[in-house]
Order: C-alpha cells, then sequence, then structure tokens
C-alpha cells in the first residue's frame, strides 16, 4: 500500500479500501464520468480514422471509446477511493457509515 502525504481533512470511512470497495463506493457522478469518457473517446476514434484512409475508422472509434471508458473508469476509482480514505468530502459516505453503526 502507499504512503499518503496529504492530511486528511475529512473523516476517514475506510483507511484501506480494496477495488470491491472502492467501485461499490461508485456515485453517479463517478459513473457519469465513465460513460462520458466514453462517449467521448468514440468521435475521436472515428476522426483518427479517417486520418488513414477511412479504413480503419470503425475499429478505431471503438477502440478510441474503450480508451474513454478505462480513463473514465480509473478517473472514478481515484476519486471513490479518495473519498473513502477522507481526501475528498465524503459526507454522503459518512452517513452511511454511522447508519450501518
Amino acid at each position: 500500500m502507499g504512503v499518503i502525504f496529504d492530511e486528511r481533512k475529512y473523516p476517514v470511512v475506510d483507511s484501506a479500501p480494496t477495488v470491491r470497495r472502492t467501485v461499490a463506493n461508485f456515485n453517479a457522478t463517478d459513473w457519469a464520468w465513465v460513460l462520458g469518457t466514453g462517449l467521448v473517446g468514440l468521435p475521436i476514434g472515428f476522426k483518427t480514422g479517417l486520418a488513414s484512409g477511412g479504413r480503419a475508422r470503425i475499429p478505431t472509434m471503438y477502440t478510441g471509446g474503450i480508451i474513454g471508458l478505462m480513463g473514465g473508469f480509473c478517473f472514478a476509482l481515484q476519486n471513490s477511493s479518495g473519498r473513502l480514505l477522507g481526501l475528498l468530502p465524503n459526507e454522503a459516505e459518512v452517513e452511511e457509515a454511522n447508519r450501518k453503526r
């Protein structure tokens, strides 16, 4: 596990969240990032495929979409784990943790 040098400004919900817990903690904004970046990647990939003479426009469109989805997923994973670790605002996570106790 890495070392965090930033001071935690918010309550810690989970000091060592697993990937499963982090993905389960995704909120609507996180999923919007995943889908939004995937959708933005599609036309960028299509435009890139046109530069190769047009033969590769559909495969590069799919590749651009997949790259966008992966980038958005990584960004959402980082935001979700930041909320669980208390590095980002996490009012909803703290309320849920208090309800479970």
